[in-house]
């Protein structure tokens, strides 16, 4: 008998469901499950099925034990005992990002469906690049795409650190020599004075990063001097994707230095601005921890995963569309919901700041989203017309809501409310064409998995509930999916200053091509 023994902390019922389905696809065999641990007959190949496993801290056999990669990942960014489920191991905690899915779930998704090493997978939604972080700790070969350029930015620092920590533990090196005589700047919280503005300067490349108005109206300048000092260093390292990932890490800490309100996922001001901060200080420290996480990692891996991994810049459908081969063997990715929160608006600051996106285009760019909440005036009125007309594209079910919404708005409705029926079709029709254009680039027989989540609105004095998962299932089955399975996930707990405002109900739709 083979004991695969969970972890001290509690899983979710999904997990434990999930933990089951892959061992059932990984073993052959049902395996029974126990209070703390699920047990299969012996087989041959046990260990190597052990060491593939998600959710167990251990597999144990009358002839050994074996720790599974992902619980020795997870260990890796810990420098004490475990109590709660990491989701930020290896290069997954080098820059937030609202929205990301759990990582556990690629993992084991990846299982249940019977990818391999070498097996080529794709991301059309990719974020901040969770999924490419797992094919490298798979060995898959993955294809990202979004058309966030902070998401590109941050899913390339990613896969290059995990790819060659120790490069980036040299450059650490430099930069600290660079910048150690700084890091006392702003310690005190106070403007700092004209004389050490200047010897900031000195270490900047004269170019003027931020010197423009919208980072000036976010910053102070002893802040703002700050970054021009360490994005001149970085500058001066001679290697795009090592520069990319310390300017990743430098913006994984705009927001605590600005005048913004980190409470607020919306950009809005703190009613203190802020006077000072030592980023130079906390830039050093946060590179050395995160690097060294990534390090450890890597050493959990050590040579046998080498995945080709690439992030694209673009709209998912647009760039699919140009794709005619079949060439994946899965997609798994975490898709925009319905009238998503403002991706854009959390990440103006580190798009204007490392020059990604110039200040006068992010609203357009959060327009051009999928699931955005922004919507023009008269592109919200012909959507309205083709709604009532049922000229839109979309399965009976999805276009009645949007109908209902549309009908039951009233005269204590805000702009917000009022957008909803129009943004909820965009949404579904956005999403209708994706899943018509992705379907032909998947292998005969190959899946599609998605971890989406229900919304909730209040039109016309009353609570309305949007199955995003169902509808989607609906919408791919009239693409010419097959249904595998909506698997309901109970969200995983967000911790810190975006909790309040993350979806506790997901469900994973599990599609066949």
């Amino acid at each position: 008998m083979i004991s695969f023994h969970l972890p001290r902390y509690a899983l979710f019922p999904y997990e434990r469901r999930l933990a089951s389905m892959e061992l059932q696809s990984l073993a052959e065999t049902r395996p029974r499950v126990n209070a703390g641990s699920f047990s299969t007959p012996s087989f041959r190949s046990w260990k190597h099925v052990a060491r593939k496993t998600t959710y167990f801290d251990r597999v144990t056999a009358t002839d050994g034990i074996v720790v599974p990669t992902q619980a020795l990942l997870e260990k890796s960014a810990s420098r004490t005992a475990i109590r709660r489920q990491s989701t930020r191991y290896s290069a997954h905690g080098l820059h937030d990002y609202k929205g990301k899915f759990n990582p556990q779930v690629v993992r084991a998704v990846g299982n249940i469906i019977g990818l391999k090493p070498g097996s080529r997978v794709l991301d059309p939604f990719c974020g901040s690049g969770t999924v490419l972080v797992e094919a490298i700790h798979n060995g898959w070969a993955a294809d990202g795409i979004d058309l966030n350029p902070l998401a590109i930015e941050i899913a390339q620092a990613k896969t290059h650190a995990l790819l060659d920590p120790g490069s980036l533990l040299q450059a650490l090196d430099v930069l600290v020599l660079r910048l150690d005589h700084l890091r006392s700047v702003g310690r005190n919280g106070t403007a700092i004075s004209r004389d050490e503005t200047r010897r900031l300067a000195r270490h900047a490349d004269g170019t003027g990063r931020t010197n423009n108005d919208y980072a000036a109206s976010w910053f102070c300048s002893s802040v703002l001097a700050q970054i021009d000092a360490i994005l001149s260093e970085v500058g001066r390292l001679g290697d795009q994707n090592i520069e990319r990932v310390f300017q990743v890490v430098l913006s994984n800490l705009l927001r605590s230095v600005s005048h913004q309100d980190e409470a607020d996922l919306r950009v809005r001001r703190r009613k203190e601005p802020l006077q000072n901060a030592p980023l130079i200080d906390v830039f050093l420290t946060s590179a050395s921890v995160r690097l060294q996480e990534v390090a450890s990692a890597r050493a959990v891996l050590g040579q046998r995963s080498q995945s080709v991994v690439q992030a694209t810049l673009g709209d998912s459908s647009d760039v699919l569309a140009q794709r005619s081969e079949a060439v994946y063997d899965a997609v798994i990715t975490s898709p925009p919901y319905a009238m998503a929160l403002p991706y854009i608006d959390t990440q103006r600051l580190s798009l204007a700041v490392l020059g990604l996106v110039p200040p006068g285009d992010l609203a357009r760019l959060e327009r051009n989203l999928i699931g955005s909440r922004d919507i023009p005036v008269h592109e919200r009125r012909s959507r309205e017309a083709e709604i009532q007309s049922g000229e839109v594209h979309l399965p009976r079910r999805s276009l009645n809501l949007c109908r209902r919404l549309l009908n039951a708005l009233g005269d204590g409705d805000g702009f917000r409310r009022t957008n909803m029926p129009a943004l909820l079709s965009r949404y579904l029709v956005g999403m209708s064409r994706f899943l018509e254009k992705c379907r032909p680039c998947i292998k005969a027989g190959g899946h599609l998995a998605m971890v989406v989540g229900k919304n909730e609105t209040n039109i016309g004095g009353r609570q309305w509930k949007i199955d995003t998962p169902g509808f989607l299932a609906e919408i791919a089955e009239y693409a010419g999916y097959t249904v595998v399975d909506v698997l309901p996930l109970d969200a995983y707990q967000r911790y810190g200053l975006h909790a309040a405002n993350s979806i506790r109900e997901e469900s994973l739709v599990l599609l066949r091509a």
